[in-house]
């Protein structure tokens, strides 16, 4: 397939990247900056906000994910080989199998999918502290982005938990890729049992995975449709009767079920990097 396999990872990077940019941009543009970075005095981009910041960080994450990918994956993967063996000794030996070197673009953009859905569901968990964090406590979103508010408050706080999210799960990819697997000793085999081969690397990564699967649905029912729809309609801030309000509860609960659709995709488009390279 030669290059062609990077086609639809290296699409998904790239709108992702450009999509989440402008949102981010969007809600953060009229806010003061960090002061972390001085961009007058370095770029002489002139006026400054919150949001020039936020990306600025963003893109020197990138290469320390880089690093972090080829610091701390072999290392933690030689570490999950050490426990398994100790958990697993008494009934399971490991071994190497002989796998395929392909790996294609599908394969890319599916290894992505779940470190990015436990990015979301764990930053969920600290949904209000980072709300706080990243636009202080009385910040009020203007009326007509009002809307995106709740879509870029998940989208950067799942970005900020992805390196965690990935350092779990980078390691998995190191055991996968290798072939490591345990399987049943063969004194084992003569109970009335069927012989259990298993990659290591997807041991691991199916806990975790099974995490995010049920953690992400309710997470963003929480933030884009419990908190900002249902909760303000049940204590009356909302009235359905009153067409204009009507509208824009229709137009938010489409915005959040779009989003929650679409909200690991822009995720996974700043994992795909690692993952290619």
């Amino acid at each position: 397939m030669g290059a062609r396999r990077f086609a639809a990872p290296g699409a998904l990077f790239l709108l992702g990247f450009f999509v989440a940019f402008q949102l981010i941009l969007m809600i953060t543009e009229s806010m003061s900056p960090i002061g972390w970075f001085d961009w007058d005095a370095t770029l002489a981009l002139g006026p400054t906000s919150l949001g020039l910041d936020i990306i600025f960080i963003i893109l020197v994450a990138i290469p320390i994910l880089f690093l972090e990918y080829y610091i701390f994956a072999v290392p933690i993967a030689v570490l999950i080989l050490l426990v398994t063996k100790v958990i697993k000794s008494k009934r399971y030996e490991l071994n190497i199998m002989n796998i395929s070197s392909h790996f294609g673009g599908t394969q890319m953009v599916r290894r992505a999918a779940i470190p990015a859905l436990f990015s979301v569901a764990f930053a969920g968990m600290f949904r209000d502290p980072l709300r706080d964090f990243f636009f202080g406590s009385t910040f009020v979103p203007p009326a007509e982005i009002a809307a995106f508010y709740p879509i870029v408050l998940s989208l950067m706080s799942a970005l900020l938990f992805m390196p965690i999210a990935l350092l779990l799960f980078m390691p998995t990819w190191v055991l996968n890729d290798a072939g490591v697997v345990t399987h049943l000793k063969s004194d084992n085999l003569e109970l009335r049992q069927p012989p259990d081969t298993q990659g290591v690397g997807r041991w691991i990564s199916n806990m975790l995975g099974g995490y995010a699967i049920l953690a992400f649905p309710i997470t963003m029912f929480l933030a884009h449709f419990y908190e900002p729809l249902i909760v303000p309609l049940f204590e009356g801030t909302i009235d359905l009767a009153i067409p204009a309000q009507a509208n824009a509860f229709m137009f938010e609960a489409v915005v959040g079920f779009l989003w929650t659709l679409g909200l690991p995709f822009f995720v996974m488009a700043f994992i795909i990097p690692v993952i290619i390279f």
